[in-house]
């Protein structure tokens, strides 16, 4: 991700609820943590737009001082914001959502972290493309969320061999 690009306020707003979920105590950490990479979140709205190199490292302090699961959890309270339309019905169809959501989710030189193809009737590869800014733990609770929204039963994200330009690879099936 090149400097100067930018993330709308709504995931990062989710991904700080999703913390006070957990615990309030996570919630002030998180919130003094992204305070200290200059994301006020009191002054953040859903359509506002924020340094989206600052977010990912903020993120990323999350992951080190608070835990992994945390960063998923938000992933999939990010997911349940994204503003899903009303003819997305099918997990694949959610699964492209997802990733035009992320495109759109972010302005100023940022392709999108993952590519999505179907493998199967109930099945999809994601692929994390290199230099993808987020953690990984993160973009699994989006497609989870993605899953669980869109999904009457059981879903499922397995790790799979990564290709070439990819840092990790998923088989999400529902």
């Amino acid at each position: 991700m090149q400097q100067g690009t930018e993330i709308v306020g709504r995931y990062i707003l989710a991904f700080v609820e999703s913390t006070g979920k957990v615990s309030p105590v996570f919630e002030r950490k998180t919130r003094k943590m992204f305070a200290e990479n200059d994301l006020d979140v009191d002054s953040i709205s859903e359509n506002s737009w924020h340094d989206a190199l600052n977010y990912a490292k903020a993120m990323d302090q999350v992951k080190d001082e608070v835990g992994s699961k945390t960063i998923t959890e938000a992933g999939i309270e990010q997911a349940k914001a994204a503003p899903w339309p009303d003819h997305i019905e099918t997990v694949a169809d959610g699964l492209q959502f997802i990733v035009e959501a992320d495109r759109d989710a972010h302005r100023g030189g940022y392709e999108g972290g993952y590519v999505v193809e179907e493998t199967g009737d109930h099945s999809a590869r994601i692929g994390i493309k290199q230099g993808a800014p987020y953690p990984l733990e993160n973009f699994k609770g989006v497609f989870l969320g993605a899953g669980r929204q869109l999904s009457d039963g059981s879903v499922d994200l397995s790790e799979t061999s990564p290709g070439p330009d990819e840092q990790a690879a998923f088989e999400l099936t529902w």
